[in-house]
């Protein structure tokens, strides 16, 4: 009599299992955060063309008694083109000093590669992540870099050496912040990030 109540169970926990693995289980929805891929792409692309320019002075001082460098560059974001179909911000970059043009090519930001987006000023972004050395106001022995006015770096984290690559330089923290959060959030749609 145990075996057959044995049997008869494990006839019918078979029978659920089998039953229960047949019906297709719907994964959990996606809750809605906010605007869809288009939808994103399409401000990154009118906030990044809204910018256009930006002109600001380098200051150079050699505390030890040299004489101090002013250099005015300019830099400008053009004919920015936002594609969600292949997840792309491309670009034209252009920056000159003293009316000498430095920089002019065009850019492709590939959103599936970017690891993270960070902002930080000018100063900070040459310092940790070009590696330069820039000298420290607060140094008298020394010479330093001040950037006028304070400029603020806003570039996507790439695997590999492409970091320093792509970036974009604003004068306003708030833009650059907005823009920063446009586009973590069309990274995480495109399937980027960390």
């Amino acid at each position: 009599m145990k075996t057959l109540r044995a049997i008869v169970s494990v006839l019918v926990l078979t029978a659920f299992s089998a039953a229960f693995a047949q019906q297709a289980i719907a994964p959990p929805p996606k809750p809605n955060k906010g605007p869809s891929l288009a939808e994103t792409m399409q401000l990154i692309q009118k906030e990044l063309n809204a910018f256009g320019k930006a002109n600001f002075i380098v200051n150079t001082r050699d505390e030890l008694g040299g004489p101090d460098h002013i250099a005015q560059y300019t830099t400008e974001i053009s004919n920015v083109v936002s594609d969600s179909a292949s997840c792309t911000v491309r670009y034209h970059w252009k920056s000159s000093t003293k009316d000498q043009v430095s920089d002019d090519e065009d850019f492709s930001l590939n959103l599936h590669d970017v690891q993270g987006i960070k902002v930080m000023t000018y100063v900070q972004y040459l310092k940790e992540v070009e590696g330069e050395d820039i000298g420290d106001p607060h140094d008298q022995t020394n010479w330093y870099t001040k950037f006028n006015p304070p400029m603020i770096v806003l570039f996507p984290q790439l695997a590999g050496d492409k970091t320093g690559e792509y970036g974009f330089i604003f004068a306003d923290e708030e833009i650059a912040n907005r823009i920063a959060k446009v586009l973590t959030h069309a990274v995480e749609l495109c399937g980027g990030g960390n």
